[in-house]
């Protein structure tokens, strides 16, 4: 297909519509479907060949292709024009081609399950012997890092850290590279797992607070501790938010798949097994699990701040931390789209005016939120196109469902908005029975 086939046909040029401030959906408007489907791969192999960095993910669909970008390395402004001027250089296609190996898989993984791909499994990198010991697993325990990025149009998720920022700092606290995907770290939902040291380690904590204690002596978040040899830390419920982070020095020494350590438990790849931790399993770490030796056993204070996502809004009214049981009220902001035109204004009003409850069901996959009917124009059913994390998607009830880390990569519901990468850990760290209160901004 010519740059002038491609803009021949009804509608003419491809839509560009901002999803948050991570991602760009190009919409083809065609006289048929088929047409459509052969603009998208057509401009999706394009752009593979181009080989953009600031492009991390691709999802394309039937009639339209979504662009994941780093937005330190762009913006979404900036990444259209770039895109325009490429697509006015399209290939020659068949209006009626065949959906290409990418468009087929993505269809392939329009539920909200994803199968198992082929693994690409490297090996350990020189881990020791000596692990860590989970004697309890807690609620749920993952290995976890910054992501698996290049197979989402594949249906493979980026699974990575719920709360990155979190994740981030508990990797700094023992100076392991910033460098991504990053060091592996564990991931601690709700109640956090007990875990004894086959030999002297290095370990940080950061995220929510857990009350642990090593050996029975309270240690603080946010400090690197030596975790002497044969010694036993046990984290407790969670305060105020529901996760936080263990990193090691040198980080857990799992296998590489598909680039990344995380888990992707949908698919039970990545991480320890593909699954959460279970009593009995032994961490393996790193040779290196010391990179640092204080001169005694106190918490080293290396500072660092850092004031979980759930509590940052109650900073400044000087309200005490409360117990894991008391619901609390978060503000979340979010970019409008892409289908908010598929909602009433009373609709769009009560969505971003009520408060909406995180309700029991809500987990890696998907937040599930209950409140008052968000009203639509024409039903919340639409054509499936790529998802990322944070869209807000609208059920056919009219509840909110708040894509996350682990979920598909395609969905066929109505998204109305999408919350902002910075506040992405404010929804990690949201338990049930807290309220969620979106604001409308701008960028």
């Amino acid at each position: 297909m010519t740059a002038s086939q491609v803009h021949s046909t009804a509608h003419a040029l491809p839509r560009f519509i901002k999803v948050g401030d991570t991602a760009l959906l190009i919409e083809f408007c065609s006289e048929t479907r088929d047409a459509a489907t052969a603009q998208v791969n057509a401009c999706f192999e394009l752009l593979r060949q181009a080989k953009l960095t600031q492009i991390i993910d691709f999802v394309p669909a039937d009639t339209t292709l979504l662009l994941v970008y780093d937005a330190d390395m762009t913006s979404g402004r900036e990444l259209e024009a770039q895109v325009k001027q490429l697509i006015s250089d399209l290939p020659t296609a068949s209006a009626h081609a065949e959906p290409s190996e990418y468009s087929k898989a993505s269809e392939a993984d329009q539920n909200t399950e994803h199968t198992q791909p082929a693994l690409n499994t490297e090996p350990h990198q020189g881990g020791d012997s000596a692990g860590i010991i989970v004697e309890k697993p807690g609620t749920q325990s993952l290995i976890v890092d910054e992501g698996r990025f290049g197979y989402r149009h594949k249906g493979i998720p980026s699974a990575s850290a719920a709360d990155l920022a979190a994740f981030r700092l508990a990797n700094s606290l023992v100076a392991n590279p910033a460098d991504k995907p990053g060091a592996a770290a564990l991931e601690v939902t709700m109640m956090g797992p007990t875990l004894t040291f086959q030999k002297s380690t290095l370990i940080g904590l950061a995220g929510t607070e857990f009350v642990a204690r090593l050996d029975g002596i309270y240690i603080p978040r946010n400090k690197a501790l030596l975790a002497p040899k044969g010694s036993t830390l046990t984290m407790h419920k969670a305060n105020l938010g529901c996760r936080g982070y263990l990193a090691v020095a040198g980080g857990f020494d799992v296998p590489l798949v598909m680039g990344s350590r995380t888990t992707d438990m949908p698919a039970g790849i990545g991480g320890y097994h593909g699954r959460a931790l279970e009593a009995g399993d032994i961490l393996p770490t790193r040779e290196d699990a010391i990179t640092y030796i204080p001169s005694s056993n106190d918490p080293i204070n290396l500072s660092h701040t850092y004031v979980p996502p759930s509590e940052q809004f109650m900073v400044d009214t000087g309200a005490p931390i409360m117990a894991f049981d008391t619901p609390v009220a978060i503000p979340v902001r979010v970019i409008m789209g892409p289908q908010d035109d598929r909602f009433t204004p009373e609709g769009i009003e009560t969505f971003l005016s009520t408060g909406y409850e995180v309700g029991a069901q809500s987990n890696r996959e998907a937040y599930h939120l209950k409140g008052e009917c968000v009203q639509t124009t024409q039903g919340a059913a639409i054509v499936p196109e790529g998802t990322v994390p944070g869209n807000i998607q609208i059920s056919e009830e009219g509840q909110p469902l708040i894509v996350m880390q682990d979920g598909p990569t395609l969905g066929g519901l109505a998204k109305i908005a999408t919350v902002i990468e910075q506040d992405l850990p404010l929804i990690a760290q949201a338990k049930p029975l807290d309220t969620l209160h979106f604001t409308r901004i701008f960028i």
